[in-house]
């Protein structure tokens, strides 16, 4: 019985043993593994790891190893796990360059036992787009601090010069248009001569005293005028004198472009050598206007050479059309007068002789015939509109409407204030540009409606005497009876044409980005 008693106990010592050593030998230890979902390219990477027993308890003393693979499982990178604190483990590596999707495999080792986990990571490959764009942004603001001023100078400077090669372009161009006018085949010293003219200047009297200037102002004008007519005979001299009233007026026009090169020349000059912001802004802000008038005044040569008529001849349109078929007569130098029965009354009508380009000496016309009884002096002229202003539009006041040196004007103000005289006046609005380019339609049309103006106006004078008409512009292109005015009306209509075509053409070409005013 005790034998019995013995083996029953040595087999449950037995039993119990085994149990006891199949249990320490199947105690394996478990891992948490984490880290970063997402890396940059050449950042720096960790991978924790958290061991504990299958008791819960963590793990101390293990070791382990890290091995990165990529995508075509290559091994990338491996390395020692290194511990924390108590069942705390981690490995620090270089994140791979390219991008992807990378795992990383554990291994963890302990005395009682080994285990291995995995994890998986994004790389975002490095952005050289965006980092040149930082760069790039970060060198145009240090840039600007530091070299904003001169870098804006230089940008205006660039801008300005290449607008200056465009107005002596323009001045050439201008030039040639009247050398061709003269002759086909231009001599050498035919463009040396035309060359040295357009440097040709009057100076303005001295107005400290302002008594006698407007005759100090007729007089300079007179010598200016005499010496542009004995050029233009020198240059031109078997044309006949409307054509050579014509040149006259397109040399005119070449040397206002010449002009404006030269102070448009001497403003970049300027900016280049002192350098100074504040005259480049102000140069920069000149150019649009400038541009505009520049455009004017090579459309309004080419008009005045050949004989067109342009926005400043609607005065004289108006009188030629009142004129009618009543002979003419030279009241003036360059100015015309037809006596004729307007509406009972008797009227005056005044205007420069043409179809030649001139302007007349209106006031001194207007003194002549002012000798007998005057009722009223009536004067139509073309008038700078402002911005928002529809061309075409008429408008009627008082004063003498005559543009110019102010001496015309002067000499007839002087007349009425010592004759107690009525000045009415009527103006066809336009702006500065339009009154020396081709005439528009809506000038044109404009003309009619101020003839009928003018008819009523002179209807409804009270006064006894006769009236005088003046219309007052610039006549190229427009004869001195109401025949020429009609054939004055198809060149205008013609030439309208032909802009048209031309803005039509430049549409076709560039479209959005045509920049031609029209």
């Amino acid at each position: 019985m005790k034998k019995l008693n013995k083996k029953i106990v040595f087999a449950a010592f037995i039993i119990l043993s085994a149990i006891v050593l199949s249990h320490q030998v199947i105690a394996i230890p478990t891992i948490d593994i984490s880290g970063v979902a997402d890396y940059k390219a050449y950042s720096k990477g960790r991978i924790n790891v958290f061991a504990k027993d299958d008791s819960g308890k963590p793990i101390t003393g293990g070791s382990g190893t890290v091995q990165v693979y990529s995508q075509d499982n290559e091994v990338i990178t491996s390395g020692a796990l290194k511990e924390l604190v108590s069942g705390q483990y981690y490995i620090e590596f270089n994140v791979p360059d390219a991008g992807g999707v990378y795992s990383a495999i554990v291994n963890f080792q302990y005395s009682t036992g080994s285990t291995a986990g995995s994890l998986t990571f994004n790389v975002i490959p490095f952005d050289w787009f965006g980092m040149g764009v930082n760069v790039l942004w970060f060198t145009l603001i240090f840039a600007s601090i530091f070299f904003g001023q001169r870098i804006l100078i230089y940008q205006v400077v660039a801008k300005s010069e290449q607008f200056v090669n465009t107005l002596d372009r323009m001045t050439v161009k201008g030039k040639n248009i009247v050398i061709r006018k003269i002759t086909k085949s231009p001599t050498k010293e035919l463009r040396q001569q035309v060359d040295g003219f357009l440097e040709f200047f009057s100076i303005n009297p001295v107005n400290l005293d302002p008594y006698g200037i407007v005759k100090k102002i007729e007089h300079i004008y007179n010598l200016f005028e005499g010496r542009f007519k004995y050029f233009v005979k020198e240059i031109a001299p078997r044309e006949d004198s409307e054509t050579q009233a014509n040149i006259m007026m397109g040399l005119s026009g070449a040397m206002s472009l010449n002009e404006i090169t030269k102070v448009m020349r001497h403003y970049l000059e300027l900016v280049k050598k002192t350098k100074s912001l504040q005259y480049a802004l102000v140069l920069q802000m000149q150019v649009p206007f400038v541009e505009r008038i520049a455009k004017a005044l090579l459309a309004g040569t080419e008009a005045l050479t050949n004989g067109w008529p342009i926005g400043d001849s609607a005065g004289s349109m108006v009188a030629a059309k009142l004129i009618g078929d009543t002979k003419v007569r030279e009241i003036e130098q360059d100015v015309v007068m037809a006596k004729k029965r307007i509406k009972g009354k008797t009227v005056y009508v005044v205007k420069a002789r043409g179809p030649g380009g001139r302007l007349g000496k209106l006031g001194k016309a207007v003194e002549k015939l002012a000798r007998g009884k005057v009722a009223k002096i009536i004067t139509v002229d073309a008038a700078a509109k402002l911005e928002g202003e529809k061309t075409g539009s008429i408008a009627e006041g008082v004063g003498v409407a005559i543009g110019g040196t102010g001496v015309d004007r002067s000499q007839i103000e002087d007349l009425a204030v010592s004759r107690g005289l009525p000045l009415d006046s009527i103006i066809i609005k336009m702006s500065a540009e339009e009154s020396i380019q081709p005439m528009k339609a809506e000038v044109l049309a404009a003309v009619g409606k101020v003839a009928k103006m003018v008819e009523d106006d002179i209807a409804a004078t009270k006064q006894k005497g006769q009236i005088i008409f003046v219309g007052v512009g610039n006549t190229g292109g427009v004869g001195n009876d109401s025949k020429s005015v009609a054939e004055a009306e198809k060149v205008v209509k013609k030439i309208l044409k032909i802009i048209k075509k031309k803005k039509e053409k430049r549409k076709k070409l560039f479209g959005i980005f045509d920049t031609e005013e029209e």
